[in-house]
């Protein structure tokens, strides 16, 4: 028997009962629509399944890619610095974030949901 085999079934096991027992963005959102994708992220309309039903904007981060192949090399630089970040604010004019879901080696962050994008907004007609 392989000693690395040995080491690596446990962290397996608990890593599989862990994300078990955490619920997933699937079992808490239902998603509504596509909103939009950016360099780092796609994002998505999504309402709550809890009683009050509230919309949210859920963003989850693209994983890394090397050429046409996905692989995981852990939290990036960019969505460490953007959660710290929205996690410190707190503004009347800044969409607040509610949650950050890590599911399946991916990250999602739950954000209330905006119905304009001052980008387009501000655009000259």
């Amino acid at each position: 028997m392989n000693i690395s085999t040995t080491i690596a079934d446990p962290m397996r096991l608990y890593r599989a009962k862990r994300d078990s027992t955490r619920p997933r963005v699937a079992d808490k959102y239902a998603i509504l629509g596509f909103i939009s994708s950016g360099t780092y992220g796609r994002v998505y309309k999504a309402q709550s399944k809890d009683t009050e039903g509230r919309i949210h904007a859920i963003k989850k981060f693209k994983p890394d890619k090397e050429g046409d192949v996905v692989t995981y090399t852990g939290i990036s630089q960019s969505a460490i610095r953007e959660i710290a970040l929205n996690r410190e604010i707190s503004h009347e004019n800044v969409v607040a974030l509610k949650e950050v879901v890590l599911e399946d080696k991916s990250i999602y962050m739950v954000f209330d949901y905006a119905e304009h994008d001052f980008l387009v907004s501000l655009s000259p007609t």
